[in-house]
C-alpha cells in the first residue's frame, strides 16, 4: 500500500472523532456558572491541550495535507475526464455551525471554512476540482446523549440543531 492511500485512510477513519464535552457548559445552574472566573477555571481544568490539538488534527490539518498531497493527481483526473469532474468531499458537522461544545464547534467550523477557502483559491488558480463539504445533521450519538435510540423525535433534533434548519422527516438521521 502506497503513504498516500494509508493516509487517506487514517483521515476518514478519524473525521468522526469527537472531542470532550464541558458537561456544565450550557447549564446555567450548574455550580461551574456561578462566575466568570468559576467559568474560566471549570473550562480550563476540563480540557487537555493534547486533545485540542488531536481534534483539530484529525478535523483540521488532515483536510489540508491530504488535498494538497493528492492535488496534482485530482487536477489529472479533470483533464482526463472533463473539467471539473475530480472532487474532495470533506465531512463536517452541523455542529460547525452552532454555538456549543466549544472545542469540536471550533474544530468543524475550522473544517467548513477551510473547505471553502479550498474552493475559492482553487477556482482562482483555475485548478478544476470541485472542494465541497458535506455537513450532517443531528443523529444519534454520544454528542446528543441519545446513544441507544434509534431515531430522536423531530422536536428534539430540532433543539439540538438550534433552529439552525428545520428538520424536514420530524426525526432525526438513522
Amino acid at each position: 500500500m502506497s503513504w498516500l492511500y494509508l493516509r487517506l485512510r487514517l483521515a476518514i477513519k478519524s473525521a468522526a472523532i469527537t472531542g470532550p464535552v464541558s458537561m456544565f457548559f450550557n447549564d446555567p445552574s450548574a455550580s461551574e456558572n456561578k462566575t466568570p472566573e468559576t467559568l474560566g477555571n471549570a473550562l480550563f481544568d476540563n480540557e487537555k491541550v493534547e486533545d485540542w490539538m488531536g481534534l483539530y488534527g484529525n478535523n483540521v490539518a488532515s483536510i489540508f495535507f491530504v488535498t494538497t498531497a493528492f492535488l496534482g493527481l485530482l487536477s489529472k483526473a479533470s483533464e482526463t475526464r472533463g473539467a471539473w469532474s475530480a472532487g474532495v468531499i470533506n465531512i463536517s458537522s452541523m455542529s460547525g455551525q452552532l454555538r456549543i461544545s466549544e472545542n469540536k464547534v471550533g474544530a468543524k467550523a475550522a473544517n467548513i471554512q477551510l473547505t471553502k477557502m479550498f474552493a475559492t483559491e482553487l477556482a482562482l488558480k483555475k485548478i478544476p476540482v470541485r472542494i465541497n463539504a458535506i455537513a450532517p445533521g443531528v443523529y444519534p450519538s454520544e454528542m446528543t446523549g441519545e446513544q441507544g435510540i434509534h431515531t430522536l423525535p423531530g422536536k428534539e433534533a430540532s433543539e439540538i440543531a438550534q433552529g439552525l434548519r428545520p428538520i424536514p422527516f420530524d426525526r432525526s438521521g438513522k
